[in-house]
């Protein structure tokens, strides 16, 4: 901060935020992935657009999704994950709020990969970070199974029942919370928190449940908190 300049009250406690298409550029890691793996027009392709029109169960995508990849090894994962890109803006964000004092969290419907990029490659830490875990053997083998920890259509599971129990753990209050994220998995968790972001193109439904939407960059953001 330039020498004489005077920091603005925080106005919120705690800022959580979606993963894929929100903290990186891509929408889907589902179909990140699959093109990697060169599957995405066989068969994920297929799932996809099913799952995007029938509003199916994620829970259910998902496990149809991890069949296709079993045998894969974890490294193999891994490498895939760290080829996909930064939002812009995302970095600076992530250190502007944790300089500032906010307690953060991460909600994410993809996987957990995510949370250890961000630490060994960003120094990125969260209060809490919740995804779901794809099953790996004891030689690292993906076993084509899923451990759902986040999902839309399980109670208990979805956004908005996450936001609200971490936030009670950390004695936040949900008027004290900013929610940031980008697709209509995200939408409960917005419409509970104090106030809420989308970023990126979003469904309709994305953007009449945020307060604000920004473009394709993260960093209005820092001036809004």
């Amino acid at each position: 901060m330039p020498h004489g300049a005077i920091e603005k009250p925080r106005q919120y406690d705690l800022i959580v935020f979606d993963i894929d298409g929100t903290i990186n550029a891509e929408k889907s890691c589902w179909k990140y992935i699959h093109k990697a793996f060169g599957s995405y027009e066989t068969i994920g392709r297929e799932l996809l657009e099913y799952h995007i029109e029938h509003r199916t169960p994620y829970d259910d995508y998902a496990r149809l999704n991890l069949v296709h990849w079993r045998g894969r090894h974890r490294d193999e994962f891994l490498d895939v994950i760290r080829s996909i890109p930064m939002r812009d803006g995302a970095v600076e964000v992530l250190n502007y709020v944790d300089d500032r004092g906010y307690r953060t969290g991460a909600i994410s419907s993809g996987f957990t990969f995510w949370r250890d990029r961000l630490r060994d490659e960003f120094c990125i830490e969260f209060d809490f970070y919740r995804s779901n875990e794809i099953v790996f053997d004891d030689s690292g083998v993906c076993t084509g199974d899923i451990i759902m920890n986040t999902t839309d259509n399980v109670p208990g599971k979805d956004k908005a029942s996450i936001i609200a129990r971490e936030a009670r753990k950390l004695g936040i209050s949900l008027k004290n919370t900013v929610m940031v994220g980008d697709g209509w998995g995200d939408v409960s968790a917005m419409k509970l928190a104090g106030r809420s972001f989308c970023v990126g193109d979003v469904f309709p439904e994305v953007r009449e449940a945020a307060d604000e939407c920004f473009g394709e960059s993260l960093l209005p953001l820092m001036d809004r908190l």
